[in-house]
């Protein structure tokens, strides 16, 4: 409603203008011709211009990244308004999920100015090719064939590829790599944790930062452990201690009270800290993971937006940016 009545005044002052201008045109139709030509001669071009500029900037740009093991990574990059306070987001699929279910979540949170990328993690979506070191070789990934290391290798591999991405679009000034707020459903929630925790083990090399990047953590429906992997190593680590953490669950699911245990176990990895900053939302519905996210109606997409708001972009002074 604020934009159609913009833009009709807008429509309003272009006429009295234009009216003022050609008041010597003799007939009715012929001050209609000559500002219609004149409106279409001159303002055409900005409209489309800008109008073709906010849907490049709102598309998501397509994105390969090669992993350290020869894997294609495709990933989503939705960017923000690509300045060094530009928080960064990362959103991470559950096992048989891939990109395009996180694309609407994606949006909301780039209209919010955030910077998102979305990938398919290997087996994954389009994420399905390996080459050899050499090039040589090349072997297709599916998921069902996936065993123990393999989903290891979503922290150890796909993720830190997808980290090296954002640290280069840090040192282009677009973004503020040091403000990484991650977002993982289900069995990606699991895989978020312990990428966190491995962030926050790096040290520091001649004196620069390698990790410590990731300040927030959303986590949807995490079962506490999964096809080997678990988060309880996670919440003994120096992230979990240190980061904002948001943990929304449909309560009336199967794994309801499993997950409600596990946010205690969280909360006691905060229990020395001055101010603690876990925070639970027990959501009453029997959805979990994105699905509580395609339920607009549940508001979990604009509650992440106000808790990244709260504990990140709120906190900004305290991540100044640095090149890196």
């Amino acid at each position: 409603m604020i934009g159609s009545e913009t833009a009709s005044i807008g429509l309003k002052n272009w006429w009295v203008i234009l009216n003022s201008n050609f008041h010597m045109v003799a007939g009715w139709c012929a001050k209609c011709l000559a500002i219609a030509s004149i409106v279409t001669m001159l303002g055409g071009p900005v409209f489309a211009q800008r109008n073709q500029s906010a849907a490049k900037k709102t598309a998501a740009e397509s994105v390969k990244l090669k992993t350290k093991d020869g894997v294609e990574l495709h990933c989503s990059f939705y960017e923000g308004k690509a300045s060094t306070q530009t928080v960064p987001v990362m959103l991470v699929h559950g096992l048989d999920g891939q990109a395009g279910e996180w694309a609407s979540t994606a949006k909301k949170l780039q209209a919010a100015g955030f910077s998102v990328i979305v990938p398919d993690l290997r087996a994954h979506g389009q994420s399905t090719k390996q080459t050899s070191p050499d090039g040589s070789k090349e072997r297709q990934l599916r998921a069902e064939r996936l065993r123990g290391d393999d989903y290891k290798k979503f922290v150890t591999m796909d993720l830190e590829a997808v980290k090296k991405f954002l640290v280069k679009k840090h040192n282009d000034e677009e973004l503020n790599i040091d403000m990484l707020t991650i977002v993982g459903s289900e069995f990606g929630a699991i895989v978020s944790s312990l990428w966190t925790a491995q962030d926050w083990s790096w040290p520091l090399v001649a004196g620069q930062k390698q990790g410590q990047d990731v300040k927030a953590l959303v986590l949807l429906s995490p079962p506490p452990a999964f096809k080997g992997m678990s988060v309880l190593p996670a919440t003994k680590s120096r992230a979990f201690q240190n980061i904002a953490i948001f943990v929304a669950y449909g309560k009336d699911g199967k794994r309801g009270n499993e997950t409600k245990r596990l946010c205690k176990t969280i909360e006691k990895s905060q229990k020395n800290v001055s101010e603690p900053r876990v925070f639970e939302w027990a959501i009453p519905t029997k959805l979990q993971g994105v699905k509580l996210l395609q339920e607009s109606k549940l508001g979990v997409a604009g509650s992440i937006v106000k808790f990244i708001k709260a504990q990140v972009v709120d906190r900004a002074e305290d991540y100044p940016y640095k090149s890196r």
